[in-house]
């Protein structure tokens, strides 16, 4: 199959637009959706069909035991407490080569995932890439539907107390993160449910999952209360608590007078017995209501099938359906993977640490509403005897039936069980703005060809670009923020020197305005003005930014040491501030410019940029300018193979410019690779 050609619904123009982003962007995005509208399908189908290397993490390790990923804490070493900014985490250096291959991480199941769990994320990954760009660069996919189950936190408990200080009262939504502050995150809701066909349970359903039901439609759902349907018995039991679905289930199978028999799983490696979706020992008698926890559909069921044991033996299970049908259960094996690097496909490969192997079956006389996320039933008993404690779980449990003849229910179902997180309702606003969606596509698009390339002046020239397109159309908020991921991305901005001489400045007075007035005027040459704009958003907050824009007006005006006292200044914030930041290598670049006008060694700074940026020729030639000026030489065996650049770094006949045509036409691997082995472990000059 053809890579990067979608093949979901052409009809779900929501999957499609996603399906682009993912494809044709490195830019962020949320997919969410009701339950049923195929989140899941799509995550599979985006990691077949697009030409990209993913890491599918998620929340639980049962969620990512579903979509075959990882859990973020075991991936990023996270604590189990909450994450703050001076939290450690432990990444191995396994999992550094898998991030340095991976191009898209899709985060399943964010609907329980809070916010300082994204912010560590952020913090994690720019660090190990030493940039400033969200997430290290990488493009970070959410998936899930904010409207079922909430992240979990201790009240009144010290990481309560945390998240609080850190992100304001209320529920920590993974939304609340600080990162995603710093972009326009597209959000996209699946609207076309696959689940369900009956417009009037669908219609009762949408207002169950925003909390807006009327009494209508509570009348109409409490219909079912005491109901019983001929059936009855293929009904599956959902309460809110694990408890009370595990004395269900006890007191059924302890009705039954049979032998009962038992199944040991069979785990080999690593593989945690409570993250596996089925019990370790599944006990069973003739007559057990059971259900499937495992997608077969050539064998004629799906995850959420409910059937009874119709014979047993010590080797065997055969399940009857409702419909009649006798399926001859089969083991099957559950796999605990770790993605691994293929340096030799280029492509990220899962390594299956440990096994389980186990009957895909369960007690099913009732089940938590948690364990039914990704089921869907075709009769469900609703427990409300003892309530629900979670905003969600009632929309969660009877989301999961086709339709509304199924249901049954143990008690009425009052308001109180229906509410919603105002929070929530109120971020769901901004699904499908189709208008700034198509914005950030557009614009992504651009700025990614040049990205794929590697060719920074191009992204930055770009962005420069777009953020005038978006000051003209007054919208000063989007505008700042290109600005930033221009200098995120940027590399060397010489290219952009002139670029604005022609631009209007903002008249507005606030500190937005400030800010793309000093781009501008740097940009434009206007190094003077630039200095005073930029000082007029420092005096009101720390913008390392600002002090970026000052520092380069400053060098541009030939005022060296003082671009160096910013340089300065902006290391030290960087590095001992609340949020740190990395020494990005624009910022590496910009040190050794300065460096080699006030006599201060370039080296350091160029071998750390080298190592970040070994295709940005200029290095080489600032390194080599260092080496002339203190008469040193590289050292290097002269009998060894593949040295004619090292030969001519140290030929003082051959000019900076000739050297920078040498290894521009050089096509010869091991030659280049060499000359970079040798810089980066030659002595510094002195």
């Amino acid at each position: 199959m053809e890579k990067n050609i979608s093949t979901l619904d052409l009809q779900n123009a929501e999957q499609q637009k996603a399906f682009d982003l993912v494809a044709n962007t490195n830019n962020c995005l949320f997919i969410t959706g009701k339950a049923g509208t195929g989140k899941t399908t799509f995550i599979k189908r985006i990691q077949e069909e697009i030409n990209k290397n993913f890491l599918v993490l998620a929340p639980t390790g049962i969620a990512a035991i579903t979509v075959g990923g990882q859990t973020m804490h075991s991936f990023f070493g996270f604590p189990m407490q909450a994450i703050g900014p001076h939290t450690n985490t432990v990444l191995s250096y396994e999992n550094k080569c898998i991030l340095e291959e991976t191009d898209t991480i899709i985060v399943d199941e964010v609907s329980m995932v809070r916010c300082d769990m994204v912010d560590g994320m952020d913090r994690c990954l720019r660090m190990v890439f030493k940039t400033n760009m969200p997430f290290g660069g990488k493009q970070v996919v959410f998936v899930g539907d904010l409207f079922q189950l909430p992240p979990i936190i201790k009240s009144n408990s010290a990481d309560a107390e945390m998240l609080q200080d850190l992100y304001g009262a209320g529920t920590p939504f993974f939304y609340k993160a600080f990162v995603l502050k710093r972009m326009n995150l597209p959000k996209i809701e699946f609207q076309k449910v696959y689940r369900q066909s009956d417009k009037e349970f669908l219609a009762v359903l949408n207002k169950m999952r925003t909390g807006e039901v009327n009494p209508e439609d509570l009348e109409l759902l409490n219909q079912h209360v005491g109901k019983e349907y001929e059936g009855q018995d293929f009904s599956v039991t959902l309460t809110a608590f694990n408890k009370m679905a595990e004395n269900i289930n006890e007191e059924k199978l302890g009705a039954i007078q049979s032998e009962e028999f038992c199944y040991q799983a069979k785990i080999q490696n690593e593989f945690k017995k409570n993250e596996a979706p089925v019990p370790e020992k599944l006990r069973l008698k003739v007559g057990a209501q059971v259900i499937f926890c495992r997608n077969n559909i050539g064998s004629g069921y799906m995850n959420g099938t409910i059937g009874k044991v119709s014979e047993l033996s010590d080797d065997k299970i055969q399940v009857t359906l409702e419909s009649g049908k006798t399926i001859d259960v089969k083991e099957v094996t559950w796999d605990n993977v770790k993605s691994k690097y293929n340096r030799q496909t280029h492509k990220l490969e899962t390594q299956v640490m440990g096994t389980f192997t186990q009957f895909p079956l369960k007690l099913a006389w009732a089940i938590t509403i948690h364990r039914s996320q990704g089921m869907t039933f075709e009769r469900m008993h609703f427990d409300l005897s003892h309530g629900t404690f979670l905003p969600g779980q009632a929309y969660v449990a009877i989301s999961r039936l086709r339709s509304l003849e199924g249901l049954t229910l143990s008690n009425p179902i009052h308001p109180y069980h229906v509410t919603q997180n105002q929070e929530v309702r109120v971020f769901a606003n901004s699904y499908n703005d189709t208008e700034m969606i198509d914005d950030v596509l557009g614009a992504e698009k651009r700025i990614y060809q040049y990205l794929c390339t590697k060719d920074y002046d191009m992204a930055t020239k770009t962005c420069l670009h777009l953020m005038q397109d978006k000051i003209r159309k007054n919208d000063y908020r989007n505008a700042a923020l290109t600005a930033k991921r221009m200098f995120d991305i940027m590399l060397d901005d010489t290219c952009l020197l002139g670029k604005t001489k022609d631009a209007q400045l903002l008249k507005d007075c606030s500190m937005t305005a400030n800010f793309l007035n000093a781009v501008l005027c740097l940009y434009g040459k206007r190094y003077e003005e630039a200095i005073g704009y930029t000082n007029m958003v420092l005096g009101r907050r720390t913008c390392l930014e600002a002090m970026f824009i000052k520092g380069r007006a400053l060098y541009e005006l030939k005022r060296y040491d003082e671009a160096y006292d910013v340089t300065f200044q902006i290391v030290s914030i960087s590095q001992e501030g609340e949020e740190k930041k990395a020494i990005d290598k624009k910022l590496l670049l910009f040190e050794a410019r300065v460096n080699e006008h006030i006599g201060n060694p370039v080296a350091p700074f160029c071998k750390e940029l080298f190592s970040l940026c070994p295709e940005f020729l200029t290095t080489y030639i600032m390194l080599r300018k260092e080496y002339r000026h203190s008469h040193q030489e590289i050292e290097f065996d002269k009998e060894e193979e593949h040295i004619e650049l090292l030969e001519a770094f140290n030929d003082k006949s051959i000019s900076n410019q000739d050297f920078l045509e040498l290894i521009q036409e050089c096509k010869d691997e091991k030659e280049l690779k060499r000359l970079r082995e040798a810089i980066t472990i030659a002595k510094k000059p002195f």
